[in-house]
């Protein structure tokens, strides 16, 4: 799904709903697929897959892991509203 069918998917929904902020894609990262992704990252100038331990801080996720990747993020026309 690209975010052109995200924000169709979800556009509906979240004028309907103004109590949702917003709603997330995200994309399902194999570990065969994860360096590439992380090369990407870099691009825009982000270090690492991250994810939250046990005590509560953000740390950089083990590689033997699967993970979720942040994809696409359509906030509500009334959270927009709000920040203009």
């Amino acid at each position: 799904m690209d975010r052109a069918e995200f924000d169709r998917f979800v556009g509906g929904f979240l004028d309907k709903h103004p109590e949702i902020r917003s709603m997330q894609l995200l994309d399902y990262v194999s570990d065969a697929e994860r360096a590439e992704l992380e090369a990407r990252l870099a691009d825009v100038g982000v270090s690492g897959i991250t994810e939250v331990n046990p005590q509560g801080l953000l740390t950089f996720a083990p590689s033997a892991i699967s993970t979720w990747s942040h994809g696409s993020l359509r906030p509500s026309d009334t959270r927009r509203a709000l920040r203009e």
